[in-house]
């Protein structure tokens, strides 16, 4: 067991297996403030698997992406060091870092550390139910709800469904789900689609599809969530457009207004008698916004149907929750139990689940900040703004994410990430590290941040092209795809798969792994990293270089020049392939047993290995060959030479000479 204490130290365990200790955040810290001091500790001798990291006293939960009491990794420039970090600081502006010599990125699990323990957590869970105009209590075009909980910041989940915040567009249009209004009033009678958005069936008194959905999904969820602790319940529930409508076209609107209130009332009891005690907090509908509506396309007559309906809507919501000690009437936002009984900012180890039923009981994600007391009262310039709404997220950043339709996706000030689903999306990020997942090649990122401070991602698993300002690309899935970069500094990875990266000007980072990559290198600061050793599962890895001169890296089998002018390159301890260019070549290719081609020659070439001096090829420039063993020859007539030791002379297509010399030869021709 090894604890080094403050300062920066250098620690070795050794052979066996070691624990290294960090019980202060001052054993091993960088302060990132302009000219703070850096006392971070490296191991040398970490082996994973074996050796372990006690980081519990400092409170650290697991590894994750830095905040929320978990550390993530990054690799230095050179690829051969690790640094563990969080990115959270002390009020001396301190972040916990240790490094770890060598490139553990992919090696390192939470198996390879001593983690604190989570705390219990008391859950708040509230689902949203009843008609699409109630999903997260949103400000629309069509039905101002008197409260808005817009979503900015993302929480850990704890749970194995997903759950999906709302957010409106630069053009304040609502980015929703939106597939269809339920009605609490059904029939039995009716179409197949009326039944399907049916909450109760007033003709045969039974559940609706819509209830036994939204029934089935919260028994799960419940299910799911109690599994971690004590759950308090809670349903936020709301009727508007749908509701004004159908009590409008009643020829007794009283009536009808009554039936909805009973049929209200009988799905709340349903709910009680399958998933126990909750509270309701009954979103009251908001006055309706007449110039929205006409804006939208709206016929008079509907408008002035829904403005009369909604009357009734109100009326039958104030009076079920005087009548019920279970229903809240929730007139604005402050009404509902979203900081009351759980505050993120004082408590945020705690868990809030919130989902909604819309017509599909589509899953939506929770946030852990909710903007500022979005009490918004039917103005309709709350409901076209968004910087009315953003502007209460204090600039928190979040996980932002689409549906499978085109959907339109703002980021904050902070660091965010955008997932626009399945659909062609358009993400705009802004200030902040941004992380941009793409799955369309008709997607498209922005990004208006050229702070090279701010370093942002694209997560494609399609071929993808970098845009202005972003720096990093990060290639999923298991296609064969590819990823170019932009003029900046940036970060290449590859998937599994075949790919080829082209990190374009700037001094770029390559890295591939699993699969037969090509690397495009044309700066002199490009570095290429292939972490793949084994060929039958790495590939075989190809470097076009426009460089005047380039050695293949570790793990890189072949190299081609793509320059016309005089260009060298040099191979490693791998059975190499070098492709020579169109002008002169000094071909090198170390240990191994190596091969220069000359399938990229415009013309025959003429070429022999007995010989270390300076040849004139003909067809590909005046070329010196070093340390190689065979040849390939090109598309037209070659004469090719070997030399006293056993070569592989290859024609390829032409009439070609071939000449093994002494030595076991092998002799193909095209």
């Amino acid at each position: 067991m090894l604890n080094g204490g403050a300062g920066r130290d250098a620690l070795y365990g050794g052979a066996d297996a070691d624990t290294f200790v960090y019980s202060t955040l001052t054993d091993s810290y960088r302060d990132y403030d302009a000219g703070g001091l850096t006392a971070t500790d490296t191991i040398f001798d970490f082996t994973p698997g074996q050796d372990k990291i006690d980081v519990s006293a400092l409170g650290f939960l697991g590894l994750g992406n830095g905040e929320n009491h978990t550390l993530y990794m990054t690799l230095n420039e050179a690829g051969d060091k690790t640094y563990v970090k969080s990115a959270t600081s002390d009020a001396e502006g301190n972040r916990f870092e240790i490094a770890l010599s060598g490139n553990l990125i992919n090696t390192l699990t939470d198996a390879d550390f001593v983690f604190g323990q989570r705390e219990s957590q008391e859950i708040l869970y509230l689902p949203t139910l009843g008609q699409s105009n109630a999903r997260l209590l949103r400000m629309t075009e069509d039905d101002n709800q008197s409260g808005t909980s817009e979503m900015v910041k993302d929480l850990t989940r704890y749970t194995d469904y997903d759950v999906r915040s709302q957010f409106n567009d630069a053009n304040g249009d609502a980015i929703d789900l939106a597939v269809g209004g339920s009605t609490v009033v059904g029939y039995s009678t009716g179409t197949p689609e009326e039944q399907r958005i049916s909450w109760w069936l007033t003709d045969t008194d039974q559940p609706g599809q819509a209830l036994l959905r939204a029934t089935e999904l919260l028994k799960a969820q419940l299910a799911s969530l109690t599994a971690i602790d004590k759950v308090t319940t809670g349903i936020i529930w709301g009727q508007g457009e749908e509701a004004a409508q159908e009590i409008a076209r009643a020829t007794d609107k009283q009536a009808a207004a009554d039936l909805y209130k009973a049929s209200t009332l009988k799905v709340f009891d349903y709910l009680h008698a399958q998933i126990g005690d909750f509270t309701v907090y009954l979103a009251e509908t908001g006055h309706y916004q007449t110039q929205a509506a006409e804006a939208r396309g709206y016929p008079q007559e509907k408008i002035n149907a829904i403005v009369e309906g909604a009357g009734y809507v109100r009326a039958a919501q104030e009076a079920i929750a005087s009548e019920r000690s279970d229903v809240k009437l929730a007139v604005d936002y402050t009404d509902l139990p979203l900081r009351y009984e759980v505050n993120p900012l004082v408590y945020p180890d705690d868990v809030w689940h919130l989902h909604e039923e819309s017509a599909e009981i589509v899953g939506q994600r929770l946030a852990d900040f909710i903007a500022d007391d979005l009490g918004f009262r039917g103005d309709a310039s709350d409901n076209n703004d968004p910087a009315a709404i953003f502007a209460g997220g204090q600039n928190e950043g979040g996980n932002i994410f689409g549906t499978s339709d085109d959907d339109t996706l703002v980021g904050s000030a902070g660091n965010d990430i955008l997932d626009g689903d399945q659909g062609a999306d358009d993400m705009t990020g802004g200030d902040g590290n941004d992380i941009y997942v793409v799955d369309n090649a008709l997607d498209t990122v922005t990004e208006s941040n050229d702070s090279p401070s701010q370093v942002d991602t694209v997560v494609s698993s399609v071929s993808w092209t970098l845009g202005a300002n972003v720096e990093n690309l990060l290639l999923t899935g298991v296609s064969a795809i590819d990823g170019t970069g932009n003029a900046l500094k940036n970060v290449i990875t590859g998937n599994s798969s075949d790919n080829v990266l082209d990190g374009g000007a700037g001094g770029d980072l390559l890295k591939g792994g699993d699969g037969s990559d090509s690397y495009y290198v044309d700066d002199v600061a490009d570095r290429v990293v292939e972490t793949n050793s084994d060929a039958w599962v790495g590939g075989v890895d190809t470097v076009y270089s426009a460089l005047a001169s380039y050695t293949l890296g570790a793990n890189l089998e072949n190299i081609a020049i793509t320059r016309t002018d005089t260009a060298n390159a040099t191979g490693n301890a791998l059975d190499n392939v070098l492709y020579a260019g169109a002008g002169d070549n000094v071909l090198d290719g170390r240990d191994g047993n190596d091969t220069v081609s000359y399938l990229f020659a415009s013309a025959g070439v003429t070429v022999a290995l007995n010989t270390s001096a300076q040849q004139a090829t003909g067809g590909s420039g005046l070329d010196t060959l070093k340390g190689t063993e065979n040849l390939t020859g090109s598309q037209f007539a070659d004469s090719l030479t070997g030399n006293k030791n056993a070569n592989v002379l290859h024609g390829g297509d032409g009439n070609d000479t071939l000449s093994g010399g002494a030595g076991d030869d092998v002799l193909i021709g095209g």
